[in-house]
């Protein structure tokens, strides 16, 4: 067959425009062709980690509960960098499984806490459980949710601000390699996180308030004799990127 030269022009024409759609698509998808720079460092003269834009901190291994069902409790030293922003503040990567992820989030100055449960038709669904007013600019929050049997607790500072029935937390909820200073699905949050601390147990009000006044001392939060918590990071290295 032979082809005209009108022919090979078109031809022509046309592979050179699929190769422009092609390197224009590559592109726009990698794009800036490598990985940004993580914004996690470490804060000069003080214990804690600053997050700014695409900061990650990730454990090197992911948590497992020792008993599915059990009591549990979160501690979060925070400061956000913002109260006009949103960001997820720590989360659980729960993609090994068919669980929504648990994740801690601020929206403006009010934390929202998301997690996996069932609908009146056992579906599963989004959990949903926000604390009004829980964030001030420039100033540490102690953040602290305990789960026990069909009672959620959100403490801020010490004090217990929101309770819920609904909102079932246990420690298989919270299994998973841990993120921090972002979501899952990268939803950025700019701040400090100065401690955190994860138990397989509820804590009582007065842990709470013991804990709470540890924290702002810059001391471990567990008091002698009190059972250990799964895992403490008072992130007081203050160098390195372990």
């Amino acid at each position: 067959m032979v082809i005209g030269r009108d022919q090979r022009t078109v031809r022509l024409a046309l592979s050179a425009v699929c190769i422009l759609i092609l390197c224009i698509l590559l592109t726009a998808g990698l794009w800036p062709f490598c990985a940004p720079k993580n914004g996690a460092a470490w804060i000069k003269g003080n214990n804690g980690l600053q997050f700014g834009p695409h900061g990650i901190v990730v454990s090197t291994e992911g948590f497992h509960a020792a008993t599915p069902g059990r009591d549990c409790s979160l501690e979060i030293l925070l400061q956000p960098a913002k109260i006009k922003g949103n960001g997820t503040i720590l989360a659980f990567d729960s993609s090994k499984d068919d669980k929504l992820p648990f994740d801690v989030e601020q929206r403006w100055e009010d934390v929202a806490i998301q997690g996996d449960g069932r609908d009146a038709a056992g579906m599963q669904s989004r959990m949903f459980l926000e604390t009004n007013g829980a964030l001030q600019a420039g100033q540490r929050t102690l953040l602290t949710i305990t789960g026990k049997a069909d009672l959620t607790v959100v403490y801020v500072n010490g004090l217990p601000t929101k309770l819920s029935s609904n909102f079932g937390l246990a420690s298989d909820d919270l299994e998973g390699q841990l993120v921090l200073g972002t979501s899952t699905v990268n939803a950025s949050w700019a701040g400090q996180i100065a401690g955190f601390a994860k138990y397989e147990s509820a804590l009582s009000p007065v842990d709470v308030q013991v804990h709470y006044q540890r924290w702002l001392q810059a001391e471990s939060p567990v008091v002698p004799g009190e059972q250990a918590p799964v895992a403490l990071y008072r992130f007081n290295e203050g160098s390195g990127d372990t």
